[in-house]
């Protein structure tokens, strides 16, 4: 009796463990206390490789193209270079930073203007180098996504 009564008790325990920890989502921490998210998820791998994942993510304004996050990120200061945009272990389109001094505005590809004047959202802007240009922001794979986890709003 004893010995079925500890079987049940291990046998709950690890189903309890699995409950909890979510076992269709994979994560690595980046070293940082940032985790890099491997699911289906909408995700951003910041320059200096830290994760503004799913989780982070409050809505998505498509209207706008704006990610509203949950609190204040404060190593989005401190953000240099390119910012790659994700959904799932896919690359949907890398963006550039660029300071709200400099006066060239990027052409054909998205970019971010003065991330660090707010730590709260990430506006992704983009200006087409011809007409005929697809803008990356509307992929079908980041609305769906952003559908799946209730991010979407417009």
């Amino acid at each position: 009796m004893k010995k079925e009564l500890c079987k049940f008790v291990v046998m709950t325990f690890v189903i309890g463990i699995f409950a909890i920890t979510g076992c269709g989502k994979s994560e690595s921490n980046t070293g940082d206390g940032k985790s890099e998210s491997n699911t289906d998820e909408f995700w951003l791998k910041m320059g200096d490789n830290s994760i503004v994942s799913t989780s982070d993510i409050d809505f998505y304004d498509v209207s706008l193209h704006t990610i509203y996050l949950k609190k204040k990120v404060s190593y989005l200061k401190n953000v240099h270079g390119t910012v790659s945009v994700y959904v799932g272990d896919e690359k949907i389109y890398e963006l550039s930073i660029h300071s709200a001094i400099c006066s060239h505005i990027p052409m054909g590809q998205p970019y971010i203007w003065d991330i660090t004047s707010n730590e709260e959202k990430v506006c992704i802007l983009f200006n087409p180098s011809n007409e005929q240009q697809v803008d990356p922001r509307s992929d079908k794979r980041i609305i769906e996504a952003l559908k799946k986890n209730h991010l979407y709003r417009e």
